[in-house]
């Protein structure tokens, strides 16, 4: 494959530590790939010595991909994130952390049971008594934020001992009260950290951050390991910089500040994970550890055509201020192409309705739905806009995983199995009157939902006849619901979580739909199906007893954990 001459000058350059500045379809995977080859198979250095690092299980993929489509001869690294390197580090050196065997890693649903179990102990509440999510995930970002800035439970108590002496000379009561109330804040959150980690060591878990702040600690705190981890590695090479945060900048600093063999490729100008920290700064920051780092831009855009690149650099000159090179300019590789159109709207609304006008516009030149995207930067700006397409009656499909528990069947199944584990809660009942009574009033519906606050929902199911006149049909509609809620019942004292879902299927008529299921087969199999797979991961991974499948299945509904592709 034929290289540009700057592609090949970033390549080639090994002397010591180096910046790729690599725009959109400037070739960065292939500079990556083909760096990696050179020092393989021109420097001569040992696959298993040259360290690969990205940021997401996706780019891996794709860069390994390629890594093993070139490989000639000799075998090329192979590439991993952030989080694998430093998982598999942890998994060797885990007595660094504590730990007495290799811990594993926490599964979102296990973590989740952790951190209510640390809020409620941080609370001196008992567990169950008030149903604190939006608290616990606060302080979930508060403890992932903290790892991603290297920053432990110990560092929080010396800055809250700090803030203590300042707050002794304050004499403005009112800002006294408020700096207190922040204090007292960090004081419970720093204490439920401390809790949180504590049951990770004891249960032997490790989560996602600990991933990183786990991997500097083994570093940072045993100089032996590090000394042995920088003889193993002759040279780093790190792809999608821009979104490493200051935490990972930290971690290559100490793995590259003795032989300056390292290089990181990014584009300034892109970053999707601000939110956890990451930004241009990790260039800036990155040419702090290393002030003789060299920088070679790679300026010509292969992919777009004169006028895309031309656009995009105008929009990109409003925000020189958050780029690493302020003075950086691309230019396209590729012959003229279509102008490109644009229009200002006063709202959202408004611009929802141009581009309807738009798209029936190319629907009278013949251009085909499946030929059109409709690209938003806000998650709502695109509710908008695919309700104003729908309500125009132009076909559109949203490329957006939906939760399983939003088809009508999978609900059916979650309520029977809910009001077999006698869940006090009552939403689930309503599924089931709705499939098994299907002639009730919304006058009934007013009298079940007054006796919900005498009743448990199960209790109200069996009195239901007492409570309101009941048709026939619906009488046996009842019956044959409670049956199967009896019956699965039943199984919970020696029955399993696959067991539940497999019976629940058998009784609600639903099993044909799930033992059919095939790639041709609609999303309501798709979904079913999903919800017995879940059944089977949860008893695989989950180390829960029966009666935590229930709370399982609530966390999933609640979180849309469980998921399925829109069908084209």
């Amino acid at each position: 494959m034929q290289l540009s001459a700057e592609q090949r000058l970033a390549i080639e350059y090994i002397d010591g530590p180096q910046i790729i500045l690599a725009g959109p379809g400037s070739g960065k995977t292939l500079v990556i790939v083909e760096k990696a080859a050179y020092l393989v198979e021109k420097v001569g250095l040992d696959p298993g010595h040259i360290l690969v690092l990205t940021y997401s299980n996706n780019t891996a993929d794709e860069l390994n991909t390629r890594l093993q489509k070139r490989e000639r001869d000799k075998p090329l690294p192979q590439a991993h994130t952030f989080h694998s390197f430093g998982q598999k580090i942890i998994e060797k050196r885990f007595d660094c952390l504590g730990y007495k065997e290799p811990p594993r890693v926490l599964s979102d649903y296990r973590k989740y049971m952790l951190l209510r179990q640390a809020y409620f102990e941080t609370a001196e509440v008992p567990i169950g008594l008030s149903n604190p999510d939006s608290i616990i995930y606060l302080l979930k970002d508060f403890v992932s934020r903290s790892c991603d800035e290297l920053i432990g439970p110990e560092k929080l108590r010396g800055f809250i001992e700090k803030k203590e002496l300042y707050l002794a000379s304050i004499t403005n009561g009112d800002q006294l009260a408020d700096e207190r109330e922040q204090l007292d804040d960090l004081k419970f959150a720093t204490r439920f950290y401390e809790i949180y980690n504590q049951k990770k060591l004891g249960d032997n878990f490790i989560d996602f951050e600990d991933m990183l702040f786990g991997l500097y600690r083994v570093f940072k705190e045993n100089p032996d390991v590090l000394k042995a981890e920088r003889h193993r590695l002759k040279y780093i090479l790190v792809d999608e910089f821009q979104d490493a945060n200051s935490g990972q900048v930290a971690i290559l600093a100490l793995l590259g500040e003795k032989t300056e063999k390292i290089c990181v490729v990014g584009d300034d100008d892109q970053s999707i994970y601000r939110f956890r920290g990451a930004s241009y700064g990790s260039f800036v920051n990155f040419k702090r550890v290393f002030p003789n780092a060299v920088t070679h831009t790679l300026t010509v855009n292969y992919r777009g055509t004169p006028q895309i690149v031309a656009a995009s650099q105008v929009l990109i000159s409003h925000k020189t201020q958050d780029r690493f090179d302020p003075n950086k300019e691309l230019k396209s590789g590729r012959k003229s192409g279509p102008k490109i159109g644009a229009f200002i709207s006063t709202d959202v609304n408004s611009e929802a309705q141009s581009i309807v006008s738009l798209i029936k516009s190319l629907f009278d030149k013949n251009v085909k739905p499946r030929d059109i995207a409709v690209i938003s930067r806000v998650h709502d700006h695109r509710k908008q806009v695919y309700e104003a397409l729908t309500k125009a009656d132009i076909p559109v499909v949203e490329q957006k995983p939906f939760s399983i528990f939003s088809i009508h069947d999978v609900q059916i199944v979650f309520s029977l199995i809910r009001g077999a584990f006698l869940d006090e809660e009552a939403g689930w009942i309503f599924p089931i009157l709705f499939r098994y009574c299907s002639d009730f009033n919304p006058g009934q519906y007013s009298q079940i939902r007054e006796n919900l606050d005498k009743l448990s929902p199960y209790e109200l199911l069996t009195e239901l006849e007492g409570i309101t006149e009941i048709s026939s049909l619906s009488q046996s509609g009842l019956k044959s619901a409670m049956d199967i809620i009896n019956s699965i019942k039943e199984l919970i004292p020696d029955g399993s979580a696959s067991k539940l879902v497999e019976k629940a299927f058998e009784l609600s008529g639903l099993l044909s739909k799930v033992v059919a299921i095939d790639e041709n087969s609609n999303r309501v199999a798709k979904a079913l199906s999903q919800l017995w797979q879940a059944a089977n991961d949860f008893e695989e991974n989950e180390q829960g007893d029966i009666h935590d499948f229930l709370n399982y299945l609530k966390w999933a509904e609640k979180t849309g954990t469980i998921t399925l592709e829109q069908s084209r």
